[in-house]
């Protein structure tokens, strides 16, 4: 299985890798377009609940596909057309590390005097991410609740990751794609359980793709090691909900030898929260992996069809959200953003899945907690002295 051990095509100098661990999901994510996938190396991917070992993301890959300007159908792929774009120069050597809210030595310069943000309780301290359009780093923009208005601050989740690629592992770019890819997590009990994926996809080329398809191609296994070398996913069933844009692999039985004959399986999934020109999924394509096209035409037939597959019977078994018909012109810049998704059952994991696009919605501004107060102490006879500030009672619940 392709998740089971990936070929890189990118050059291993620019290959960077970092872990979201900070809600109840755990996953890598590498700078190629690729997240989770290393279950094999014992590292999280796709693990839930965070910390038990139930690895369920095989990999989520990228697929997009057109037309050409000599009319070839090209699709360029995380595995053989994705490579790390440079974030900077360290040292005068090209640098494509992946940026890391919670690892200050993954900012693009980390800065504790960079009070920017600071007014709306978040200092950028030297956070920047990829602008396409000023074709350079700039402060992130947080939505304020109280001024209705979006302002330059510091990261917009808790912990969060940012990174530029391309198309032209190869040398040769296939489309003219450059993109940043964004993972937003928090662990606030009510959004611990999904994760968002923001996507910003510019043609760079001077070719008109008015037919641009984008497919996110998601393998899941429920289950673990079993001693036989298989990981429950023999027993995979898929299901899609076209009217919410969801997607989701559970498994037949519920439980899985891997995990233990009491461990309850849970199940994983994606949703599509926003794409471009009001386009929703307009295919979802799914079989055994074994069977999946190794040409672009078969590609690009695969996510720019308008199919909507059933699941086979339990099998290992992957699935592909597609959008189509994105007028992709040159120079153009269009997003698509989908969440990361995981549930004890069908009604948590829809639940879940209908609270991560209302909070998408809402320019990702949910119940917070209060700033915290600052504490002075201060000791006497036999005694200490404790103050405190009022930011906690002054503080104003976004919501």
């Amino acid at each position: 299985e392709q998740g089971d051990s990936p070929l890189l095509t990118p050059q291993p100098s620019t290959v960077d890798q970092v872990i979201h661990n900070l809600g109840n999901i755990a996953t890598t994510v590498d700078n190629w377009g690729y997240i989770g996938g290393y279950r094999y190396l014992d590292l999280p991917s796709g693990e839930w609940p965070r910390g038990t070992g139930h690895n369920y993301l095989a990999e989520a890959v990228y697929w997009m596909g057109a037309i050409n300007a000599v009319g070839d159908t090209v699709v360029a792929d995380s595995y053989e057309d994705f490579q790390a774009l440079p974030t900077d120069t360290v040292a005068g050597y090209p640098s494509y590390r992946i940026l890391l809210s919670t690892d200050t030595s993954r900012y693009l310069t980390y800065d504790p005097t960079d009070t920017v943000g600071a007014g709306i309780g978040n200092p950028a301290n030297g956070w920047r991410v990829w602008d396409p359009v000023a074709n350079s780093y700039t402060y992130n923009e947080v939505y304020n609740t109280l001024a209705t208005a979006f302002f330059p601050a510091g990261p917009t989740s808790l912990q969060e990751s940012h990174y530029r690629f391309g198309d032209a592992a190869s040398g040769t770019s296939v489309l003219g794609l450059e993109l940043t890819q964004t993972v937003s997590q928090w662990n606030y009990c009510y959004n611990e359980d999904f994760l968002y994926v923001i996507l910003e996809i510019t043609n760079t080329s001077a070719v008109d793709y008015t037919d641009f398809a984008f497919g996110l191609y998601i393998d899941i296994d429920v289950g673990g090691p079993d001693g036989t070398g298989e990981n429950g996913r023999l027993e995979d069933l898929v299901k899609f909900d076209s009217s919410e844009n969801l997607a989701w692999i559970y498994d037949n039985l519920g439980v899985d030898p891997g995990w233990g004959p009491t461990v309850q399986t849970g199940l994983m999934g994606t949703k599509l929260l926003y794409a471009p020109d009001g386009i929703g999924m307009t295919a979802f394509r799914t079989d055994d992996w074994s069977f999946l096209p190794t040409t672009d035409p078969g590609r690009y037939a695969m996510i720019n069809s308008t199919q909507f597959d059933v699941s086979l019977p339990p099998t290992d078994q992957f699935y592909i959200q597609c959008v189509r018909g994105i007028n992709m012109t040159a120079g153009r810049t269009v997003r698509i953003v989908y969440a990361l998704i995981a549930g004890q059952d069908e009604k948590e994991f829809r639940a879940n899945a209908s609270l991560a696009q209302q909070l998408y919605d809402a320019n990702y501004v949910g119940p917070t907690p209060p700033v915290s107060p600052i504490l002075r102490a201060r000791g006497g006879d036999e005694k200490n002295y404790l103050f405190w500030n009022d930011t906690a009672e002054l503080s104003i619940d976004p919501l």
